[in-house]
């Protein structure tokens, strides 16, 4: 409400209403899922404010400021699972460093990394381990349980559970990319970041189903911007 996105009700209206977003946060679930949609939600939403204010030099407290609930969302996800979050703490950092490398390393930025790595180390500390993948190398009993997992099914792109995750507003996603491209006059800098992470957890999604929930919720937060041409 305060930051005053004009199609913001369909954000709202579409999180609320998902299938793939109501059953990732249903109240009770015995896995991690909906805790992981809240940090990752934060976490996206943070860095894309960050990069925005970090274009305002005026602005280097609230920038700071920025920068630590972005550290801080980024490392409890990871806490949480070392597998979404950190492969999207990739593809984010990747990005940003892309975009402007110079950013992510700058002196207003030192109090989110310091919250970052601080929090990293107390979750080993407190743990005591690393994440162990040696289930991978046993490739076989690994795809006989993988196969009783539905949720680990490939989403074929033809497949017509995206128009019931999404709706048919998902047919005109390409179009109002390139209307905003085009009437932008050339996509770049923090605009490119939520479409790229739009484009890379749709391609995960159609390899493996759980990251239905994060291409869903990039989804969400990207309709606003998606829909200003229109």
């Amino acid at each position: 409400g305060r930051m005053k996105y004009r199609s913001r009700w369909v954000m709202l209206t579409l999180y609320a209403i998902s299938p793939v977003l109501v059953h990732g946060t249903a109240l009770g679930r015995p896995d991690h899922q909906s805790l992981l949609i809240l940090l990752v939600a934060i976490a996206i939403c943070s860095e894309w404010s960050l990069q925005m204010k970090a274009a305002d030099m005026a602005a280097s407290t609230e920038v700071s400021r920025w920068a630590a609930v972005t550290g801080a969302a980024w490392a409890l996800a990871i806490w949480v699972s070392a597998y979404e979050p950190l492969v999207l703490f990739l593809i984010v950092m990747a990005t940003v460093l892309v975009m402007n490398g110079r950013a992510v390393f700058a002196r207003n930025r030192r109090a989110g990394w310091m919250l970052f790595v601080s929090i990293i180390a107390i979750a080993f500390a407190v743990e005591r381990r690393v994440p162990s993948f040696a289930i991978l190398q046993r490739n076989g009993h690994f795809k006989e349980w993988a196969g009783t997992i539905g949720e680990l099914a490939y989403v074929s792109p033809m497949n017509p559970v995206w128009f019931n995750w999404c709706g048919y507003l998902l047919l005109l996603t390409p179009i109002l990319i390139w209307m905003n491209i085009r009437t932008r006059k050339g996509v770049h800098g923090v605009r490119a970041l939520p479409y790229v992470i739009l484009v890379a957890m749709y391609l995960l999604t159609v390899c493996q189903a759980p990251w239905g929930y994060f291409f869903l919720l990039i989804f969400a937060l990207t309709l606003p911007a998606l829909l200003v041409p229109i």
